[in-house]
């Protein structure tokens, strides 16, 4: 799975997270900033959500168990983009093993 394919796994999901919390949805894009600043499109409950679809969506596609969601949660998740949270799960995934 490549970087790209992760971007657009978390773009899709976004959006979905943003239409289920009533959220607006902007043009999302690799420096959409998700949490961490005033700019951030969601909050701490929009950033779980978002975080269980990503890793279910990747889950789905991989046919591995990634376990994205306890190890980002393990990490600090500052000032967070699209691009950073899909540079983390590549390289979470590679470390699966």
């Amino acid at each position: 799975m490549s970087r790209e394919d992760i971007v657009r796994i978390i773009l899709g999901r976004l959006r979905a997270v943003c239409q289920m919390k009533g959220i607006t949805e902007k043009s999302f894009s690799e420096s959409t900033v998700l949490i961490g600043s005033g700019e951030a499109v969601l909050d701490s409950l929009g950033i779980a959500l978002l975080l269980v679809q990503v890793e279910e969506s990747l889950n789905a596609l991989s046919g591995t168990q990634t376990v994205l969601v306890q190890r980002l949660f393990s990490e600090d998740l500052g000032h967070e983009t699209v691009g950073t949270l899909a540079d983390r799960c590549l390289l979470l995934m590679g470390n699966r093993l």
